[in-house]
């Protein structure tokens, strides 16, 4: 599939939203997610298994409905003025910048991570950003831009890995949608829903650590997007987290632990500069160019949330 058709084939999804659905539809058809399931039992699965819940407590936490603490909370078809002032309490647009109220943004310890980004930029050039390739999560993860951005990342540091490798055996999925340390949801399914970045640092580092690799991955959310474009210009391609399409997000007002969801909900790699555009890995439409500025605005605006491996 070339990227136009991947473009326009696409799902018109908006991640995020499903958890406002319900548990149903966040899951989808329990039988397919079954299927999956069984399919993922084979020996390579180790570093997964170490990560994932019991069977037994899962499939009774769905029987329970386990999503009811937030499904409340949730509400895909708020009013226009609940979202209004929802808004206005997550972020402040001005012209020029974006303030994030928001939890997400807080999740960030800055004085530890500037240290990790600073090392990384002191640090000998990598040859890594330039051999980013494009790396789809359709037609087998219509969820699954956070895997599929991960994967990119690992195969340009010269890993053997696929958007569907990183799922199977080291991303973490929990249906019941309680744990910022897993995909909530179902990556297998439209509107399947998110994972957010100690998700796939975990995931990232379980794949590391199977290979006794040296480098880690580190959480580097709250950094300054002028060190996200210092980074991938010391070679280093970063996992962000953005929106479909480049739209403003549109806060739900619920978490997932310290992290707030958002519509539209959309994870990328950044990896180049040119011009006055920065070259991003979408797994939606391939390899992109988005203005800079206004890409760096939707970064800041979703919560300035990043991985970086070193």
């Amino acid at each position: 599939m070339n990227r136009d058709d991947a473009y326009e084939n696409r799902p018109s999804k908006s991640k995020g939203d499903a958890l406002g659905r319900g548990l149903e539809s966040l899951m989808g058809d329990q039988e397919s997610w079954q299927a999956h399931q069984a399919a993922d039992a084979r020996p390579n699965r180790t570093a997964c298994e170490r990560h994932s819940d019991d069977a037994a407590d899962t499939q009774s936490a769905l029987s329970a409905s386990a999503f009811s603490t937030v499904e409340g909370a949730l509400l895909r078809d708020r009013t226009d003025e609940n979202q209004d002032a929802f808004a206005s309490q997550s972020f402040s647009q001005t012209a020029g910048s974006v303030s994030v109220q928001s939890a997400t943004r807080a999740a960030a310890s800055s004085g530890e991570l500037a240290e990790s980004v600073r090392s990384a930029l002191e640090s000998a050039q990598v040859p890594y950003a330039q051999n980013i390739e494009e790396t789809l999560q359709n037609p087998e993860l219509p969820a699954g831009c956070e895997a599929a951005s991960l994967a990119a990342v690992l195969k340009s540091m010269g890993y053997g890995t696929s958007p569907i490798d990183i799922v199977k055996n080291y991303l973490t999925i929990d249906p019941t949608a309680t744990s910022e340390h897993a995909f909530a949801g179902n990556p297998y399914i439209e509107y399947g829903d998110a994972a957010f970045p100690p998700a796939i640092v975990d995931a990232a580092n379980a794949f590391l650590e199977e290979r006794d690799a040296e480098e880690r991955a580190q959480d580097v959310s709250g950094e300054a997007f002028s060190d996200m474009i210092e980074l991938i210009e010391r070679g280093y391609p970063v996992v962000v987290w953005s929106t479909v399409d480049m739209v403003d997000p549109a806060f739900t007002g619920a978490y997932l632990g310290r992290y707030a969801w958002y519509s539209q909900e959309h994870c990328v790699v950044l990896y180049g500069t040119q011009d006055d555009s920065v070259l991003v890995c979408d797994p939606l439409e391939g390899l992109v160019t988005r203005d800079a500025q206004e890409f760096g605005r939707i970064w800041e605006a979703c919560g300035s949330m990043a991985v970086l491996i070193s």
